[in-house]
C-alpha cells in the first residue's frame, strides 16, 4: 500500500451534525470527490463502532476512498482499513508502526514542537489546529502560527478547526497541504455542493 498522500480534503466525521442519515451524508461526500474519511464517533463501543466502520469501509471502497479509524489500531486491522488517525493519548507512532506497518499513520497536533516530533517519529501526515474557532470550542491558533508550522514541517500539514469552505482558501494560501473538514461537511444542508467547493479552493 502506497504511503503518499494524494488527497487534499481530509473529512472527519461526527454523526451528531448530520441533517440526514450518517451513511447518507457518507456516500455524498465520497461521490462529490472526498478521497479520504477519518472516522471518528468516539462514543460508540467496540461492536458498534465495528458496525459503522464496515458499513462506511463498503461506501469508500465503492469510491476509493481512503478511510482512516480514529485511534483504534485493532479496529483499522479489523476492517482493512488504509490507516489511523493517532491522538497526544495514542499509542506512539513507532509502535503502531512495528504491529501494523501497512497503515498510514496520521496525527492530530496543536504545537510545533510536537508536530517536529511527529514528523521525527515517522509520522506520515499531521491535522494541526485548531485554526479557526470551531464547535468543539478550541482556542483558535490563527493564520500566523499555522504558517509557522508549515514552515518548519517537511510532511503534508492539514489544517483542522472551524475549516469550510469559506475559508479554506486562507489556509491554503498559508502553505497547508489540504485541510481537514468536520462540521462544514457534516452539518451541510448540501453536502456534495460543500465537497465540490472545498475541492476546488
Amino acid at each position: 500500500m502506497s504511503k503518499k498522500i494524494r488527497f487534499k480534503v481530509y473529512l472527519i466525521t461526527d454523526r451528531t451534525l448530520c441533517k440526514k442519515s450518517f451513511l447518507e451524508v457518507i456516500e455524498e461526500a465520497c461521490k462529490a470527490g472526498i478521497k479520504a474519511i477519518q472516522l471518528r464517533e468516539k462514543d460508540l463501543s467496540s461492536k458498534e463502532l465495528v458496525e459503522l466502520t464496515l458499513k462506511v469501509r463498503e461506501i469508500t471502497l465503492r469510491f476509493g476512498t481512503k478511510l482512516f479509524i480514529n485511534d483504534r489500531i485493532d479496529i483499522a486491522k479489523i476492517v482493512n482499513a488504509d490507516g489511523v488517525q493517532l491522538t497526544e493519548n495514542s499509542l506512539p507512532i513507532n509502535v503502531v508502526k512495528k504491529i501494523a506497518p501497512e497503515l498510514i499513520i496520521g496525527v492530530s497536533r496543536h504545537t510545533l514542537e510536537s508536530c517536529i516530533e511527529a514528523e521525527k517519529s515517522g509520522a506520515n501526515f499531521i491535522v494541526y489546529g485548531s485554526v479557526f474557532k470551531s464547535k468543539k470550542g478550541f482556542e483558535a491558533q490563527g493564520l500566523d502560527k499555522l504558517r509557522l508550522i508549515c514552515s518548519k514541517i517537511k510532511i503534508p500539514v492539514f489544517a483542522v478547526g472551524g475549516v469550510n469552505s469559506e475559508n479554506a482558501k486562507s489556509c491554503i494560501d498559508n502553505g497547508v497541504f489540504g485541510v481537514a473538514v468536520v462540521s462544514g461537511i457534516m452539518g451541510s444542508g448540501d453536502v456534495e455542493g460543500e465537497v465540490r467547493k472545498l475541492t476546488n479552493s
